[in-house]
């Protein structure tokens, strides 16, 4: 995520797993903050589509949060977690349920 004046751009890669070949870069930008689940919603389509999912399937999306806030501490979370940090992690993750006591992911 890079915030650019009122808008923030979230940028995604994609990899196959078994192969760990990066397969794509998806893009989503958000004017402002109440955009988030819209920008979200649109790479959550973006990624269903590059793995073949059916277009029904990509229409009934929700994000995960409506919060700039707390996805930022989830994504704090993960970082620590990647860094086996997990008192920083687990701080992160309770800040992100703080910030938004129904963003699922971060639980």
């Amino acid at each position: 995520m890079i915030r650019a004046d009122d808008s923030l751009r979230i940028t995604l890669r994609v990899y196959d797993v078994a192969t760990r070949a990066q397969v794509g870069t998806l893009q989503a930008t958000a004017a402002e903050e109440d955009a988030l689940p819209a920008a979200f919603g649109r790479l959550a389509a973006q990624v269903l589509a590059l793995a073949g999912a059916p277009a029904d399937i990509r229409e009934s999306l929700d994000p995960p949060t409506r919060s700039v806030a707390a996805y930022k501490a989830y994504v704090m979370g993960i970082a620590a977690r990647s860094r086996w940090q997990p008192g920083q992690a687990v701080s992160a993750f309770q800040r992100a349920v703080t910030l938004d006591t129904t963003f699922a992911l971060a639980y």
